[in-house]
């Protein structure tokens, strides 16, 4: 969900993000390569996919609206871009 609003805001975004939940905490790591970074919400987002897939009541584990949500999505390294995807074919297209 973070690359798809990643992307409806710059359609070259690339992303290289993990997340982890664990009893009323979603930690989201990686990093984000776009422009208008500013323009998505990342904690907006994680709510949101975790109300709708029922993550809705303490007594499961998790509860959208009350979580601890812990965010560390630093901007890809030119390095990491250069060696990965910057002018390269989508067939030669790498992690990173």
């Amino acid at each position: 969900a973070i690359l798809d609003a990643a992307l409806e805001v710059d359609p070259d975004a690339k992303a290289g993000i993990e997340s982890a939940a664990k009893s009323g905490l979603v930690v989201i790591l990686g990093e984000l390569r776009m422009k208008n970074r500013d323009k998505i919400d990342i904690e907006k987002i994680v709510r949101s996919v975790c109300r709708e897939v029922g993550f809705t009541a303490d007594e499961i584990g998790l509860n959208a609206d009350t979580m601890n949500v812990i965010i560390n999505v630093s901007d890809q390294s030119d390095e990491i871009a250069d060696a990965v995807h910057e002018e390269k074919k989508d067939e030669d297209l790498g992690a990173g």
